[in-house]
């Protein structure tokens, strides 16, 4: 008899068109392949992303065009053939869902919508008489990089001779690598909410924290890494913003007038100018950001190719304008002369080596 799965998702949909793909080719599909049978519920707000007040993510606007945007009948309509979900219940955003805490429930909108699609799954349990063996409990705004296959995980306790020395008690929530924090804390598994499996009922997320009966085994699945929060400003690429950085585009001016004795005369006009103009423009969007906070870019790891657009920042344009940048700050000590005598020359060695 095949071993069954419940999915939960909980949460705003956001850009759930553009992860759902992810999720079946990544999730669904590997652990189908494993024999398990896989059933999938959905509670979520009418809203594509609701402005809560007080969260600390409202200064970046990283959903311009989807907060307060309605869920139309043909989105639910979609919604609904995409994942198939065996219970789905929308709820209306109410005032109440825009503060950090309901006053008649004491809770927060991410804590109603994990418990009632809890309560779905269990009554769902319940009607059919049968429990599942494992509650896979994510959101639809998850972008999957990594195939994540429950038996590659458990199966280590069963082969590793190791493993087998400490087997799995009762009670186990396998949950993913939060790489942005210092520290692997089985008392605090930062991030769980956002993936996460567990073999027992969690009725609050609360109880991902603190308990002293349960066993949190930290995956070789990495926030960031092999799924993050696809946002919608996600769009923007991080690779393009390093283009306009003043870096590249001194670099970027140097490459392209070194071809020519024509080029060599204009380059240091050249340079002043663009240097004139993105300090302007630097100034303008300071100014900016203290008026409209929201306007700020997202901080750069939060891009999905920011491993990519780290390496963007390692070549020889954009290393060539930053060297440049160096020697003005030191031009009265003849910082030109070493940029032109000594690091051109190096930074070619080092770009040739390679």
């Amino acid at each position: 008899m095949n071993k069954k799965i419940a999915i939960q998702f909980y949460g705003h949909i956001r850009t759930y068109e553009k992860c759902f793909l992810s999720f079946f080719e990544n999730i669904i599909n590997p652990n189908i392949e494993d024999n398990y049978s896989i059933d999938i519920f959905i509670h979520t707000w009418d809203e594509f992303n609701t402005i809560t007040k007080g969260v600390w993510h409202n200064k970046y606007n990283f959903y311009p065009t989807l907060s307060s945007k309605k869920l139309t009948s043909f989105d639910i309509k979609k919604i609904i053939e995409i994942y198939n979900p065996k219970k789905i219940i929308i709820d209306k955003v109410l005032d109440k869902h825009r503060s950090l805490i309901f006053e008649d429930h004491h809770k927060n909108a991410t804590d109603f919508s994990f418990e009632t699609v809890v309560k779905m799954r269990k009554e769902y349990e319940k009607n059919k008489s049968f429990k599942y063996d494992y509650i896979l409990t994510s959101r639809l705004d998850i972008y999957f990089f990594s195939k994540f296959k429950i038996n590659t995980f458990i199966d280590i306790y069963k082969y590793n001779s190791c493993m087998r020395q400490v087997p799995l008690p009762e009670k186990y929530i396998l949950t993913h690598i939060d790489t942005t924090f210092k520290v692997l804390d089985i008392r605090y598994p930062t991030d769980a909410p956002l993936f996460f499996i567990s073999n027992f009922d969690i009725d609050r997320l609360k109880d991902l924290f603190y308990k002293s009966d349960t066993l949190i085994i930290f995956c070789d699945y990495k926030k960031n890494i092999d799924f993050k929060i696809l946002r919608e400003v996600d769009e923007i690429y991080l690779r393009d913003i390093n283009l306009t950085q003043l870096p590249y585009k001194l670099g970027q001016v140097m490459v392209t007038n070194s071809k020519s004795l024509l080029g060599y005369i204009k380059m240091p006009f050249m340079l002043f100018f663009i240097t004139y103009k993105h300090n302007k423009e630097e100034k303008i969007y300071q100014e900016k950001i203290k008026k409209d906070p929201s306007s700020k870019l997202q901080p750069l790891e939060f891009y999905i190719d920011y491993k990519e657009a780290l390496k963007e920042k390692e070549c020889f344009t954009y290393k060539l304008g930053e060297e440049f940048i160096k020697s003005s700050k030191n031009w009265y000590w003849g910082g030109y002369i070493k940029f032109i005598f000594k690091d051109v020359p190096r930074l070619k060695r080092e770009y040739n080596k390679n």
